[in-house]
């Protein structure tokens, strides 16, 4: 009787012990430590730990430093000073506002928002390995706040006017920072199969965020008119990324990367071996190509024809692999005439930017102002230059 009464009162104590603890465990339903008066799971996940009725759920920390992530700098972003503003909070189920979509766990209005314009900014083909994304995000926080950073840079281009350059918002900052701080914290820890595929989709996405990371308004205010430690930061990402490729293994038959095999499949490009096909007398003449020519013996070779291929209805899967393969094959040769602001190599980007905007959303909301910034910079010092003004007189 005595042993009864014991593991009854024992029960009582520990089911009391579980009603004490945070009310973001309670909502994301996971066990809570009960830590003051930060809780583990809380400081885990990158949010403000609230068993005090004033703090709102799932506020984000203004705790974590960003990182370093991935080699050269590519991801280093500076702290975040404040937090977001407490939000009415919404049903796990709530699926009116948002056209039928489910949000993976409570969230309040604005983080369910972001969720949605994630969902609506990603290329038909990755929907399936988006919902996947989706799904793992509950578990990778990292992973969430890189989809919710990805989902303000996307509320930015559909509320910012045509052809405006517009800085980055606060939650665009604030996520990205959570993320980096995150992710940083993973890979300081051995990478779990289960894992992998969380780290490859903030790898992948991160390519984008860096893409968008222009606070400048004007032209002058951009690279080149203008240096800055972050201008080129997008080119050792993309560097970086596929280094992780072998060590993540996206196209492992369990990934949820798995679908977009094709897709990965065409990003390349299809340059001859040599010689000019397909390439305007005009460019072929003031980037040095001729029949002899090859990727080894001319810099400019693959970017060149990469170009020249942007052809075809821009909406197309076709198109849209052309575009981003002249992302992920430019030579390192290519890249550093590109840093040193050659300016054969800044008028093939420009090219390169007029075709691909019209296409994807990120690389159009840079164009907005560095495209405009480049043709000032090879209209101001290389105006003695025919070609590069000719060129220029269609952009």
């Amino acid at each position: 009787m005595t042993n009864k009464v014991s593991r009854t009162r024992t029960g009582d104590l520990k089911q009391r012990r579980s009603r004490r603890g945070c009310r973001n465990c309670k909502l994301r339903k996971v066990k809570c430590d009960e830590l003051r008066p930060h809780c583990q799971g809380c400081r885990t996940y990158g949010v403000l730990c609230n068993y005090d009725a004033n703090v709102p759920e799932l506020q984000l920390s203004t705790e974590a430093r960003p990182q370093k992530l991935l080699g050269n700098g590519a991801l280093a972003m500076r702290k975040v000073s404040r937090a977001p503003g407490p939000n009415p909070r919404v049903s796990i189920l709530n699926t009116g506002a948002m056209g039928g979509f489910t949000v993976p766990f409570g969230l309040d209005h604005k983080r369910s928002r972001l969720l949605y314009h994630f969902r609506t900014c990603m290329a038909p083909s990755w929907r399936d390995a988006r919902d996947g994304c989706l799904q793992l995000a509950h578990e990778y926080p990292f992973l969430m706040h890189t989809i919710l950073a990805v989902g303000s840079a996307y509320e930015r281009h559909l509320t910012s006017p045509p052809n405006v350059p517009s800085r980055r918002t606060f939650s665009e900052i604030s996520n990205f920072s959570q993320s980096t701080s995150l992710l940083g914290e993973q890979l300081r820890k051995s990478i779990v199969p289960q894992a992998k595929d969380a780290i490859w989709a903030c790898a992948t996405l991160y390519g984008a965020l860096l893409f968008v990371a222009v606070d400048a308004t004007s032209p002058e205010e951009a690279w080149p008119l203008k240096d800055s430690a972050c201008d080129l930061d997008w080119i050792p990402m993309v560097d970086s990324k596929w280094v992780l490729w072998n060590l993540l293994e996206p196209m492992r038959p369990d990934s949820i990367f798995r679908c977009l095999a094709d897709t990965y499949a065409d990003l390349r490009i299809d340059a001859p071996p040599n010689g000019v096909y397909g390439v305007s007398p005009l460019l072929a003449r003031l980037c040095g190509l001729d029949e002899m020519s090859t990727a080894e013996t001319n810099p400019y070779f693959e970017a060149v024809h990469a170009i020249s291929q942007l052809t075809g209805p821009p909406e197309s899967r076709e198109y849209l692999a052309r575009v981003l393969a002249f992302l992920s094959c430019m030579s390192q040769s290519f890249k550093a005439l590109m840093a040193s602001k050659d300016a054969r190599a800044l008028l093939l980007l420009v090219l390169w930017y007029n075709k691909a905007g019209r296409t994807v959303w990120w690389i159009e909301m840079r164009a907005r102002v560095e495209r405009r910034a480049i043709c000032l910079y090879l209209r101001r010092y290389h105006a003695d230059d025919p070609d590069i003004q000719e060129l220029l007189r269609y952009e």
